[in-house]
């Protein structure tokens, strides 16, 4: 009688053990399930970082007194159909001249 208690005692336990290691492989799974998850969305962040970084690295601003400059640099086609580079530059003037603005004031 004794002996049919430790034999289900030992059964028991290596079934516990058995379920244990189980739980833990599987957590183990999802964690890297996961951690491969989020390294592939970082991977597309720092790729859309990028190309933002690219699609505004042209724009530059200069403000003189009265005036103010806008160098823009931007992709446009040409006759083959080809994506160029090309730098267009705007210059905007106030109506009223900074010198007669310091002389109202």
């Amino acid at each position: 009688m004794n002996k049919k208690y430790y034999i289900a005692a030992a059964i028991l336990f290596v079934l516990t053990i058995g379920g244990f290691l189980y739980y833990i492989v599987e957590q183990n799974k999802t964690i890297d399930e996961l951690t491969e998850s989020f390294a592939l969305e970082k991977e597309d962040l720092e790729n859309e970082y990028s190309q933002l970084a690219i699609q505004y690295e042209g724009y530059k601003l200069n403000v003189n007194n009265d005036s103010l400059e806008i160098e823009v640099i931007h992709l446009i086609t040409d006759t083959l159909g080809n994506l160029v580079s090309q730098t267009d530059t705007i210059s905007l003037f106030a109506n009223v001249p900074y010198a007669k603005r310091q002389k109202e004031k």
